[in-house]
């Protein structure tokens, strides 16, 4: 008796749910009529349409997007660990890429030095890089004494593009004289700035 009633429930619940299937696929099919018959009546009654567009539209974050990044090392190609972020001016803050000061120490009258700094664009967006900044201060770079020169700087750099070097160059003319230069010393403030590119 109890596997008689089982089994007519079961027969009970296959024929509903064969129901409720066929139900659904004749009003899918009654819905795509419906709209297929008012589009055809919409298209000859008027014979004019309209076609709309919405977009939403963001700003980059400048955190993420802008962070060029300078490295000083003494031999090679530095790595990504040696770049540091470099935003503030010397004197202002600690984020200064410093090149040794052995590195141009001991400079004698005809006498230059060459070396490379390095800048890398770790951000998330291209940047146009402005013409370098130099600064010179102190009794070496006085007139007649050491001369600082930068050889070619980029003027954009893509995100994710490869480490870029720039040459700084620090020499002490052979007219230099050595009452007035002999000990003399200086400071050297180089500046890179970039900033993002705009699309054409």
């Amino acid at each position: 008796m109890t596997t008689t009633t089982t089994h007519a429930r079961l027969e009970t619940t296959e024929r509903d749910e064969r129901k409720r299937k066929r139900a659904a696929i004749i009003k899918f099919s009654l819905a795509g009529a419906a709209v297929l018959g008012i589009g055809a009546a919409a298209t000859s009654a008027g014979w004019t349409d309209d076609a709309w567009f919405g977009a939403g539209a963001s700003a980059v974050d400048p955190d993420d997007a802008i962070d060029l990044r300078g490295a000083f090392v003494a031999d090679g190609t530095p790595a990504d660990g040696d770049f540091i972020t470099a935003d503030d001016a010397p004197g202002t803050g600690d984020d200064v890429v410093v090149i040794p000061a052995e590195v141009f120490a001991d400079l004698t009258a005809g006498d230059s030095i060459t070396v490379p700094v390095w800048i890398k664009n770790m951000g998330t967006s291209d940047l146009v890089i402005a013409p370098p900044t130099l600064e010179t201060e102190g009794d070496l770079f006085e007139a007649g004494g050491a001369t600082v020169t930068l050889g070619s700087a980029p003027t954009s750099l893509a995100s994710g593009s490869a480490a870029t070097s720039v040459d700084v160059t620090i020499a002490l003319p052979d007219s230099a004289d050595a009452d007035v230069f002999g000990g003399a010393e200086g400071d050297v403030v180089i500046g890179f700035q970039g900033s993002i590119a705009n699309r054409a």
